[in-house]
């Protein structure tokens, strides 16, 4: 994580907002994979997924521009 915002966030190839949505995401995940009894509610995880598809968008991008 630390490289990605380096490598991209840093430079400005990479919007701030989406990369600390995907902060905020693996925040999610690991405190789902490592915390007892974390439920997640529905208008949550769609808000993750929207931001998601948001974020492969602007990868796939950039990987097209650097192609």
């Amino acid at each position: 994580m630390a490289l990605f915002h380096q490598e991209f966030v840093k430079p400005g190839l990479f919007p701030r907002e989406l990369a600390r949505a995907l902060d905020r995401t693996s925040d999610s995940r690991l405190g789902g994979d490592y915390e007892d009894f974390v439920r997640f509610e529905e208008e949550e995880l769609r808000q993750l997924l929207d931001q998601a598809r948001t974020f492969v968008a602007k990868a796939e991008e950039l990987v097209r521009a650097a192609s």
